[in-house]
């Protein structure tokens, strides 16, 4: 046998050597731990099954809570009776009431109970109040659909209260909401709102953004009309 191959073969048997070595203090580890390892496993199991309960139940409460919610908006519409102005004001009032310590938590049930209320405030004319609900709304969750329409629903109260910068700021963070399925309509609001402050030049480009992103729905054919007047009125 050649010098080569008998060093190749003492290398192989040495390294054989060594996993035998290695695979025993494995064995002779895990024997001696066995206890330790069978508890960490059994409490890696406990947590992971604990998880999904724990999310069961978190979406069974939130479920609960929901349907809490809509009883109360139930009561709230139900018009058998025919109510008169009074008994509207008591329903509103239970209503309220009711509504509060949902308004507090977080998730589409805090979303939901804010936006209660912020429509409650507005039925009353009480624009104020009805921004403040708007408001806790859209800041519970800016990442749902809900938040585009508890900001369309602030400009609207800021409307009545007059004050267009804040139904400019509202209809323009409506407008860039992704997820708003009426987006294209806070884009014309906040363009006409731009218009009525004055602000010509931003108005513009406002409308302008709308008929460039998609030219064919109905509030661009709007948009392309107030820039068609623009036009005219410039040419004179």
């Amino acid at each position: 046998m050649k010098k080569t191959d008998t060093k190749i073969k003492a290398k192989t048997n040495s390294k054989q050597a060594e996993k035998k070595t290695a695979g025993a203090k494995l064995g002779a580890f895990l024997e001696s731990r066995g206890k330790i390892v069978s508890i960490l496993l059994l409490v890696i199991s406990v947590g992971l099954l604990s998880y999904v309960i724990v999310s069961k139940v978190t979406e069974n409460s939130v479920a609960k809570k929901l349907g809490e919610l809509d009883a109360i908006k139930f009561e709230l519409i139900d018009n058998t009776t025919a109510p008169s102005d009074d008994d509207w004001i008591k329903k509103f009032d239970k209503a309220k009431e009711s509504l509060a310590p949902y308004a507090d938590k977080g998730g589409i049930v805090g979303v939901r109970a804010n936006l209660m209320l912020g429509d409650i405030f507005a039925s009353l004319e009480q624009y104020n109040d009805a921004v403040a609900y708007y408001k806790a709304a859209a800041d519970k969750n800016k990442n749902s659909y809900t938040y585009s329409l508890a900001n369309t629903q602030q400009a609207v109260c800021y409307e009545q209260l007059k004050d267009f910068s804040k139904v400019a700021d509202c209809y323009k963070a409506a407008s860039e909401d992704k997820n708003n399925r009426l987006r294209y309509h806070a884009m014309l609001n906040y363009a006409r709102v731009l218009e009525q402050q004055g602000n010509v030049e931003a108005a513009k480009e406002a409308y302008q953004k709308l008929v460039d992103e998609d030219s064919s729905n109905a509030y661009a054919m709007i948009a392309k009309t107030r820039l068609l007047s623009y036009e005219i009125k410039e040419a004179k």
